[in-house]
């Protein structure tokens, strides 16, 4: 078994228990780790990062956990360990903020479903950089999904009877745009890395 295959497995599993763990004590964990604006407002700062942690039940976290295990299948080797622990804190922040800069009405918010856009997006970006066209249909694919959500009356509505509660798909967009964001910053920081180690 490969070192790299080794850490992939080793993650899924941390991040099955980890995961299924928080959604399994939601309703004593929730409270204190959820994004909420009110709490926020008092310098709880820690509810923009543990909010994508914690979930409105353990069907909601078990959705989420599905995703980042097909996001890891499909583009986890593409980038480092450190780059994905960085990217997902990253992208977790920046959706926290723009909920709480740009969508004064919405007063709490739980889940990875965000995050998991932003990684995707994130991850896909060196396939299309390579144009390969497992990286361009996953982009439209989720361009597409992201359209819908937005145009289509009640396009969650299954989704929502699932988890017995709302999605909040802005979020969803506000992560894949800071994907995008950090993918691009990333490409440009290794460019000019790779420009300086030349000269």
């Amino acid at each position: 078994m490969s070192p790299r295959l080794r850490t992939i497995i080793i993650f899924m599993l941390i991040s099955a228990l980890t995961l299924a763990g928080l959604a399994a004590a939601g309703q004593t964990l929730n409270p204190l780790l959820q994004y909420q604006r009110s709490a926020i407002d008092q310098w709880q700062v820690w509810r923009l990062f543990s909010a994508h942690l914690v979930h409105l039940n353990l069907i909601h976290g078990l959705l989420n956990l599905a995703g980042l295990w097909l996001i890891i299948f499909w583009v986890g080797t593409e980038r480092s360990r450190t780059s994905w622990m960085l990217a997902g804190a990253l992208i977790g922040l920046s959706i926290s903020l723009s909920l709480y800069i740009w969508q004064p009405n919405i007063s709490y918010y739980v889940g990875l479903s965000g995050v998991l856009h932003g990684l995707l997006v994130f991850g896909l970006a060196p396939l299309c950089a390579q144009n390969l066209p497992a990286g361009w249909a996953g982009i439209i694919a989720i361009t597409i999904k992201l359209c819908y959500e937005q145009i289509i009356p009640g396009g969650n509505s299954t989704t929502e009877v699932l988890i017995a509660g709302p999605v909040v798909s802005i979020a969803h967009i506000y992560g894949a745009v800071s994907g995008a964001l950090l993918a691009f910053i990333w490409a440009l920081f290794s460019t000019l890395r790779y420009r300086a180690s030349d000269t």
